[in-house]
């Protein structure tokens, strides 16, 4: 590991050497009880657990510590990041993307690199998935209409009717008259 600077971030684990010393504690759920396996390098040489955001961590690790008992995975410095909106990430390839959020901490936590250029690759991936999830959900809608309408045509007093939610049960809607004025 090359020597950490202030500022800089790691996804944390337990290496196999640490998860088997403390196997039993794995059975219980407590290795990583209350931990974001994100940590910060800070000014006073330790590495902190970011799951309660501030310096009162138990999950807090030196250098030694953490070469002997963790495996680290450098995911930048907060001098070369630029904090934004999590949906920038639609611009952006992954690895010019840094997502900090976690469990106790799911907003605000998304930077990108200082300097990243957009993808244009990247963003029309994006939108062909959109524009997928729509023609799904336009045939879904277009298929269930035709079932409707089947339906309306069979309707018999045994029928047992299939409604989306946000449907009026009521006996009178205002969408009635919408309705009515449909089949005049």
């Amino acid at each position: 590991m090359n020597k950490p600077r202030p500022g800089d971030i790691y996804r944390w684990g337990w290496n196999e050497k640490t998860l088997k010393e403390r196997e039993y504690k794995n059975a219980s759920g407590t290795m990583y009880w209350c931990c974001s396996r994100i940590c910060i390098f800070k000014n006073d040489g330790m590495f902190w657990d970011t799951f309660w955001g501030g310096n009162d961590s138990d999950k807090k690790f030196s250098i030694e510590d953490a070469i002997l008992k963790l495996d680290l995975e450098y995911l930048g410095n907060f001098e070369d990041l630029e904090k934004t909106f999590k949906e920038y990430r639609a611009y952006y390839n992954d690895s010019d993307c840094v997502d900090l959020s976690h469990p106790n901490s799911s907003q605000d936590n998304f930077y990108i690199r200082k300097g990243a250029k957009k993808s244009l690759n990247k963003m029309r991936r994006v939108l062909m998935r959109y524009l997928k999830k729509l023609d799904w959900e336009a045939d879904y809608a277009k298929r269930e209409a035709d079932r409707i309408r089947s339906e309306i045509e069979n309707l018999s007093i045994d029928a047992i009717l299939q409604i989306a939610d946000g449907i009026d049960l009521t006996d009178s809607s205002y969408e009635d008259e919408i309705t009515d004025s449909c089949q005049e």
